[in-house]
């Protein structure tokens, strides 16, 4: 009787579950992660609001943890430096400009995914845009990951309330996943 492969689903951001996913595609495993969709920081926070794309930072950052072909994925990580484009990874630009064309992340993935050979699969907690909000005890409503996680006070003063700005329903395959 042949051997069964586990199935793990890894849920979180970027740089955790990329750090994870590198030790575990190592191994023979369905191998699934739900990523978060609220990074409202740096270049995804960026390409959110001009391009109107869901943040693909983390995306990108699984991506490359999941990749076979490695040659290729330096260039993902590349940061402009200088003009319009500073601070823009070129992995971001790439799939914001496949999800435009595609006309949703999901396929940007996938398109993506085939390119670099990647084992498992990357699946977005949500489809459409929402920011994650933070009422805190004190009645200050904070918008933003961002902006939650660089609160200084917000060990202080504590959560009252975290929700999201549209609600927005959670993606069928996500929930089949887990």
């Amino acid at each position: 009787m042949p051997k069964k492969i586990k199935k793990i689903v890894v849920i979180g951001g970027g740089i955790g579950s990329s750090v994870v996913l590198s030790g575990l595609k190592k191994f023979p495993l369905d191998l699934n992660v739900i990523l978060t969709m609220f990074d409202s920081g740096g270049s995804s926070g960026k390409l959110r609001k001009e391009l109107g794309v869901m943040p693909g930072g983390d995306v990108r950052q699984c991506l490359v943890a999941l990749a076979n072909k490695s040659n290729l994925t330096k260039f993902l990580h590349y940061r402009f430096e200088k003009g319009t484009l500073k601070g823009h990874s070129l992995g971001n630009l790439l799939i914001a400009g496949i999800e435009k064309m595609a006309g949703n992340l999901e396929t940007a993935i996938d398109i993506i995914g085939k390119i670099l050979n990647i084992e498992g699969k990357i699946i977005p907690v949500v489809l459409e845009n929402s920011e994650i909000k933070a009422l805190l005890n004190n009645k200050k409503l904070i918008t933003g990951e961002e902006n939650i996680i660089n609160c200084q006070y917000l060990s202080k003063v504590g959560i009252k309330k975290l929700f999201l700005e549209p609600q927005v329903k959670a993606n069928p395959k996500a929930i089949l996943a887990i």
